[in-house]
């Protein structure tokens, strides 16, 4: 991540701040996923921020990055039809338990 444990130490107990660059680092050290790293990165962002500009922009990215993060068919790859394979296992099963109940 480009710094010593011991500041990354420090910084994990709010005695110091880790650079955007260290917090990116981070967010690949932890295999987030996209929506979860820039959220990440825009909270360091707004806590860094000088002035009220700044900090109404990240507080802006934060917001962008928890709604594309909350979309739950872009996390988990949900598609709008079943494949072939799909929907062989699942009419198969329908069929296999009308069977049993006869």
């Amino acid at each position: 991540m480009g710094c010593q444990p011991a500041y990354l130490s420090r910084a994990l107990n709010g005695e110091g701040e880790l650079s955007l660059e260290q917090v990116e680092a981070a967010a690949r050290f932890f295999l987030l996923r996209l929506a979860e790293s820039k959220c990440l990165i825009a909270l360091s962002g707004e806590n860094r921020a000088g002035t009220q500009q700044m900090k109404a922009f990240w507080r802006k990215q934060i917001l962008e990055a928890t709604a594309e993060h909350s979309e739950l068919k872009g996390r988990v790859g949900l598609s709008d039809t079943l494949s072939d394979s799909e929907t062989l296992t699942y009419y198969g099963s329908c069929i296999m338990r009308s069977y049993t109940y006869v």
